[in-house]
């Protein structure tokens, strides 16, 4: 036995249960089977952290001899210890099948019981004959675990034995765990058995029927489950539901297409007035598959059901009837409550082929403003000028609501109107609808005119009003008015520089660079690191000596940034700099720029990085070992 071995089973003698549960750890990672008895004695220790590792290294072992010296365990007196014996068996997994088989015919019917309830938690297909054998058993419980273990398996080779089982089982747990079994093996040729079992009177037993012919999928079961709706009780209806929608998720066809349509939805439209949510969901997406004027009816209704989710499923499954015709949708527009009207209003135009428009813009008075609100984001969802004046007014309406509504509204408005309304809210006097206007324009298309009083607006005495004005002229880029936007970088706001500082680093406008580089001195430090960025985005060589000058700010993240910028280039000039940020006092600016070295292939600094090898440590050794090694093999 190595010295290491014999050292570690001394230490699980100690008082110590840190030094125990160590070199318990230790031996399961050694993998030496000689260890397993030693590590047996520890079940009975006093904590609990000690046994838990004995566990674990023994798993690690595994092996036969570990199966050999466990399985006996499986007669011992302390539940805990055969608990532990059963966990280890089953995660040894296929090297124990064969001793587990053995077991299964043991004198004691509580090991028995053990053997088939481990062989079905390690899940092996090899096992499932000497499980059936178990089927046969004098004592219910191992039956039961039997059966319960075929399930776990989902071997179809034990179907047969279950079937036959089950229709001469007299047992209720025993009916139950057979019905839930034959579920899991997912097996079309258990439809007969479990569908003349619907007949049955126990709560518990009908219930397991209907969940396992759920799991199995088979349209065949739609009718008879249906069927049920008229008899159970409402817990049972909510499972048979659960199982159709099953059925339905798994079938390429409508599963409902073959059954007369007004028996099915007598059936379920009435399961919608439950309180349970997931019932009526699931009835929803039922109702999506049942082509009639009566499903459209109960899921506009749906539309004001107070659980959000369930509204958002009825949306979904009324969308599947689309287009409608214009004058339903108009009834039920004139028959909804508030709530069924908003979400409706919200879909509206996604339910017709025609242009709702006009009816859109009747519901722009409202009373309420959440229909308001509705109707107007509906309207503003119509790539057209339709409406467009009234959405202008509603930016200016009572309810504030209903002004965001109306400002987000205007995003697809093609219009100068539009624009200019938007505009005109940047300088609003409410700071929630200025950032709502300016988040309308970062994505709305803008013309020149818009451009132009942008441009203005980053004078304006309103700081943000400033910084929004920028903010949404660099996400716009405008490319024939860079020179326009020069003077902003004199502005007396920071992030208005930045800001422009970062459009023109997108852009690559090479033509202003002789105007950033002297960014590179400004008193923010947020607009000296965009004009790093930017400058390397460009890529002219020029800037490499004014950005070479950056490695010696005081400030680590400008420096940081700096080697990072250097990456752009390859010229010996910027590996130069980079060579001189090796030397930086700052681990992290040391380990940026041993990668840039090594990605821009600069072999020049290959000494300086050999030099490095007898002072750093840890990361930074690691480093530079990787990376005077890729330089080498270049």
């Amino acid at each position: 036995m190595p010295d290491r071995t014999q050292q570690l089973i001394a230490d699980l003698k100690s008082v110590d249960s840190i030094t125990k549960k160590y070199a318990a750890e230790d031996l399961g990672e050694l993998g030496d089977g000689r260890a397993i008895s030693h590590l047996i004695d520890l079940f009975e220790d006093e904590e609990i952290s000690v046994q838990e590792a004995a566990v674990e290294a023994i798993i690690k072992i595994g092996g036969v001899e570990a199966v050999r010296q466990i399985a006996p365990l499986l007669r011992s007196a302390q539940a805990s210890v055969r608990n532990m014996a059963s966990d280890i068996l089953s995660h040894i997994g296929e090297e124990a099948v064969s001793e587990l088989s053995i077991l299964i015919h043991d004198d004691d019917h509580d090991v028995r019981k053990f053997a088939v309830d481990i062989l079905g938690l390690i899940g092996l297909p090899s096992a499932t004959a000497k499980i059936i054998e178990a089927l046969q058993d004098k004592h219910i419980n191992v039956v039961c675990g039997a059966v319960e273990a075929l399930g776990n398996i989902g071997d179809s080779n034990a179907l047969d034995a279950l079937i036959d089982l089950l229709k001469t089982a007299q047992d209720p747990w025993l009916q139950f765990m057979l019905v839930e079994s034959i579920g899991k093996m997912q097996d079309s040729k258990s439809l007969k058995v479990l569908h003349d079992m619907l007949k049955q009177n126990d709560p518990l037993i009908l219930a397991s029927v209907i969940r396992s012919l759920g799991e199995i999928k088979n349209p065949a079961s739609v009718k008879p489950l249906i069927d049920l709706l008229d008899t159970v009780a409402v817990s049972l209806k909510q499972v048979v539901v659960g199982a159709l929608d099953k059925i339905e998720s798994a079938s390429e066809k409508n599963i409902f297409e073959s059954l007369d349509v007004k028996y099915v939805l007598d059936k379920v439209i009435p399961l919608l007035n439950t309180e349970n949510q997931h019932v009526k969901q699931s009835v929803v997406k039922i109702l999506k598959n049942i082509r009639h004027e009566k499903s459209i009816e109960a899921l506009f209704l749906m539309l004001g059901d107070y659980n959000s989710e369930v509204v958002a499923e009825s949306k979904r499954s009324l969308l599947t009837f689309a287009p409608i015709g214009q004058e339903q949708i108009a009834k039920y527009l004139s028959k909804a409550k508030k709530e069924e009207l908003k979400e409706l209003i919200s879909i509206l135009n996604d339910l017709s082929d025609n242009d709702l428009s006009d009816v859109l813009l009747s519901y722009l008075d409202h009373e309420e403003p959440e229909i308001r609100c509705e109707a107007v984001l509906a309207l503003g969802k119509v790539k057209s000028t339709f409406g467009l004046e009234k959405i202008v007014e509603l930016c200016s309406d009572s309810n504030r609501d209903v002004q965001i509504a109306a400002l987000r509204a205007l995003v697809n408005k093609q219009d100068p109107l539009a624009l200019k309304t938007l505009i005109e809210f940047l300088t609003s006097t409410s700071l929630e609808l200025s950032r709502v206007a300016a988040d309308s324009l970062k994505t709305a298309q803008i013309d020149d005119a818009s451009i132009r009083k942008l441009i203005e607006l980053l004078d304006n005495e309103n700081e943000t009003t400033r910084i929004m004005s920028a903010s949404i002229l660099a996400e716009h880029s405008p490319k024939n008015y860079v020179d326009d936007l020069l003077s902003a970088l004199n502005s007396s706001t920071w992030e208005v520089r930045k800001l422009i500082i970062d459009m023109y680093g997108r852009m690559q406008c090479c033509q202003v660079i002789d105007y950033i580089i002297p960014c590179l001195n400004d008193e923010e430090r947020y607009v000296r690191i965009a004009t790093i960025s930017a400058l390397a985005r460009m890529k002219d060589e020029r800037t490499i000596p004014y950005l070479a000058k950056m490695l010696d700010d005081p400030d680590e993240h400008i420096r940081y940034e700096t080697v990072i910028s250097l990456k752009h280039f390859t010229s010996d000039t910027a590996g130069k700099a980079l060579e001189h940020a090796l030397d930086d006092s700052s681990e992290m600016i040391r380990l940026a720029a041993i990668d840039a070295v090594a990605e821009i292939s600069y072999k020049p600094a290959l000494d300086m990085l050999k030099s490095m090898m007898d002072k750093e440590f840890d990361d930074v050794y690691f480093a530079v070992d990787e990376a005077i090694r890729k330089l080498e093999q270049e």
